[in-house]
C-alpha cells in the first residue's frame, strides 16, 4: 500500500488568483504520481472560505484563506486526507473553521487536528486502505491561542513545553488509534521556520511515539525537508517541507526545492519511505530539473547522515528501506567451507544445492551471481541467474530446466548455465551473491553480469553472500 505524504500546502493569497479563480490545479505536473498513491494525505495551511472574516485574536504576520473551490481541487488531486493542527486553521475566524470543516466533509476529504471542541479536534481521522484502516491523529505546538477547548473551536495544541503532560495526552491518544485502526500517523506541525537540524529533543518524542504504536509519525512547519529514520517497523519523516504554496524563497532552505515522499506500508510495519524530488515554480509543483535534483539529493543525504540513515538512489529519487538480515546457505559446504570436488570442473561440475530466507516481503524476484574474486586477469564470473521466484526459497542440485520466467545468464567459459570452480592455481574463494528484487527484469536469456547487474541498479531490496573454497587436487 503506497501511501503519499506531502507537506504543507496553502492554496490562498497569490494561489486565489493563480489558480483557484479558473479553477485549475497547482499539482497538475505531478497528477501521473499521486494516481499511482493509495492514498494521498497533506496539511492544509489556509482556511477554506469565502467569508471577509479573518482571526481576530493577537497580530499575526501571515494569514491565508483559500476560495472554496480549493476543496474540489483537492479531491480532484486524490486528496484523501489532510492536516488541520497548523497555525493558520483559524486565520478566517471561527466561522472560516467551520465553513473548511464542511467544504472538506462535503468532498469526502478526511481531516483531523481541528474542529468545533475540543472532542472533535482530538478526533482522529479513520480512513480506509488496502492494508486496512489508517488513524491520523494530528497536533501542533505552535500558535497556543488557536487551541480548541471544550467549547471554543480550534486545533489539537500540544504544549511540548510541558513533556509530561504532553505524553500523557500522546499515550493516551495512541492507545485509542491502536483498538480504531491497524495503522497509526501521526501528524506533527512542530519545530521552527528554518530548523537547521532535527533536535535531540524532537528525536526523542518521534522515538517515543513508536514505542507507543505509531506506524508513521509525519512532520511539517519547518518549510524545507529533513531526514528519514526506520524506527523497528515504523518511519519518522522528521519534515516533509512545502508541497503547494506562493512563499518567497529563502537563499540558504530553497523552500522552493522539496521533496514529495511515499511511504509503502507491507504486511509486518512500514517497507520503505520514497523522496521524490520536486519543485515549486510560480505556486506550481513539478519534477525537479537536474541542477534542482541534485542540490535536492545533496541536502536530504547530509539530513539523513546526520540521522545515521542513508537513502539509496532509486530512478525516481531516492528510497529507505527498512534492513532486512537475508540469508543463503548451502547442505554442501558451511560458509567459508571448502567446496566438494562434485561441484567443480574436477567432478560432475553441477551447481551446489541452495537456500535462502528472510527475504523482503515485496521482493518480486530474485538473482544470483557466482564469481571468482581471486582469478588471475580479472573477476571470473561462474553463474548467472535472474528472475527466480522469491518463494521458491531453493535452488535444488544440479538445477536445471529453470522455471518459464527464470532466466541464465553467461558466464565467462562462453556458455549459458553453471561453470564450477576450476582455478588456476592456488586455493580460490568463490563468492554466491543472492539479491532480492522489487520488479521482474526485463532482461533476455544469457545476459551478462555486468548487464544485469546495470538492470538490477535501482531495485535491490536485500543482498546476501555464501562464501566457499577450492583449490585443484590433480
Amino acid at each position: 500500500m503506497r501511501m503519499v505524504l506531502g507537506g504543507d500546502v496553502m492554496l490562498g493569497r497569490l494561489m486565489n488568483d493563480w489558480f483557484l479563480r479558473e479553477g485549475r490545479s497547482p499539482f497538475t505536473p505531478l497528477q501521473p504520481w499521486l494516481d499511482r498513491a493509495d492514498l494521498v494525505a497533506v496539511n492544509l495551511e489556509c482556511a477554506l472560505t469565502d467569508r471577509e472574516t479573518w482571526y481576530e485574536g493577537p497580530p499575526k504576520a501571515f494569514m491565508f484563506k483559500a476560495r472554496p473551490v480549493a476543496a474540489r481541487i483537492l479531491k480532484a488531486a486524490g486528496v484523501r486526507v489532510v492536516s488541520l493542527a497548523n497555525n493558520h486553521a483559524l486565520d478566517a475566524g471561527e466561522l472560516g473553521l467551520q465553513d473548511t470543516l464542511r467544504l472538506l466533509d462535503e468532498q469526502g476529504i478526511a481531516h483531523a487536528g481541528a474542529g468545533m471542541t475540543l472532542e472533535e479536534a482530538s478526533r482522529p481521522a479513520i480512513v480506509d486502505s488496502p492494508s486496512g484502516p489508517i488513524a491520523f491523529l494530528a497536533y501542533c505546538n505552535h500558535q497556543e491561542d488557536f487551541a480548541a477547548t471544550p467549547t471554543r473551536p480550534g486545533i489539537r495544541y500540544l504544549d511540548l513545553a510541558d513533556l509530561e503532560g504532553a505524553w500523557a495526552t500522546l499515550r493516551h491518544d495512541l492507545g485509542e488509534a491502536r483498538r480504531l485502526a491497524s495503522w497509526r500517523v501521526v501528524s506533527f506541525h512542530w519545530q521552527p521556520n528554518w530548523a537547521p537540524e532535527v533536535s535531540p529533543e524532537i528525536r526523542r518524542l518521534a522515538r517515543g511515539c513508536v514505542a507507543e504504536g505509531a506506524s508513521v509519525v509525519w512532520g511539517h512547519s519547518p518549510h524545507h525537508f529533513q531526514g528519514v529514520e526506520l524506527v523497528e517497523d515504523a518511519a519518522i519523516l522528521y519534515s516533509t517541507g512545502d508541497f503547494v504554496d506562493d512563499y518567497a524563497v529563502d537563499s540558504t532552505y530553497r523552500n522552493d526545492r522539496q521533496l514529495l515522499f511515499t511511504v509503502t506500508l507491507a504486511a509486518r510495519g512500514i517497507a520503505e519511505v520514497a523522496a521524490m524530488p520536486v519543485e515549486i515554480r510560480h505556486g506550481v509543483v513539478l519534477p525537479a530539473e537536474t541542477e534542482a535534483r541534485a542540490w535536492i539529493g545533496r541536502r536530504f543525504e547530509a539530513f539523513c547522515r546526520a540521522l545515521g540513515t542513508r537513502p539509496l538512489v532509486s530512478p525516481e529519487g531516492w528510497v529507505l528501506r527498512k534492513e532486512v538480515k537475508m540469508d543463503l546457505k548451502s547442505d554442501a559446504f558451511p560458509n567459508g567451507g571448502h567446496i566438494p570436488s562434485k561441484y567443480t570442473c574436477e567432478g560432475e561440475n553441477v551447481s551446489p544445492p541452495l537456500a535462502w530466507s528472510g527475504v523482503p516481503e515485496d521482493a518480486r524476484a530474485m538473482a544470483l551471481v557466482v564469481d571468482d574474486p581471486d582469478a588471475p586477469a580479472k573477476v571470473w564470473v561462474h553463474w548467472v541467474l535472474y528472475n527466480l521466484p522469491p518463494e521458491a526459497g531453493m535452488l535444488p542440485e544440479g538445477t536445471r530446466g529453470l522455471e518459464a520466467t527464470s532466466r541464465e545468464g553467461l558466464n565467462d567459459f562462453g556458455d549459458v548455465g553453471y561453470g564450477g570452480p576450476c582455478p588456476t592455481r592456488g586455493t580460490h574463494r568463490y563468492r554466491f551473491k543472492l539479491y532480492a528484487l522489487d520488479a521482474h527484469l526485463d532482461v533476455g536469456e544469457g545476459c551478462s553480469k555486468s548487464e544485469l547487474l546495470a538492470a538490477m541498479e535501482g531495485h535491490v531490496l536485500a543482498e546476501a553472500e555464501l562464501t566457499g573454497t577450492y583449490a585443484l587436487i590433480k
